[in-house]
């Protein structure tokens, strides 16, 4: 579920994958292509679905943080990846 928000967080920096992305999931742009999937998967769309409270959200970002590949497309630091939590929680359409 959190495949469509990293996606667009990292479009930016890598315009030929998502290109590809998209073209493989029939749609415009990976994003939208993602998200189609997801529905019609009728797949979890939000952290909170999948249990986790918001109040767990900071904790997260200091779990995740240190396995953020080095060769991810964009550059993520810790406000950034609170934002992106914040935004799959509750599932603000990235």
């Amino acid at each position: 579920m959190m495949l469509p928000h990293v996606t667009a967080f990292n479009v930016a920096a890598a315009p030929e994958a998502e290109a590809r992305i998209g073209a493989a999931l029939d749609s415009a742009g990976a994003v939208t292509g993602l998200q189609r999937l997801y529905k019609s998967l009728d797949a979890p769309l939000t952290l909170q679905e999948l249990g986790l409270r918001e109040d767990r959200i900071a904790e997260s970002v200091d779990l995740i943080l240190p396995h953020v590949p080095p060769s991810n497309p964009r550059s993520i630091d810790a406000a950034d990846l609170e934002r992106l939590l914040h935004s799959a929680w509750k599932d603000d359409t990235p």
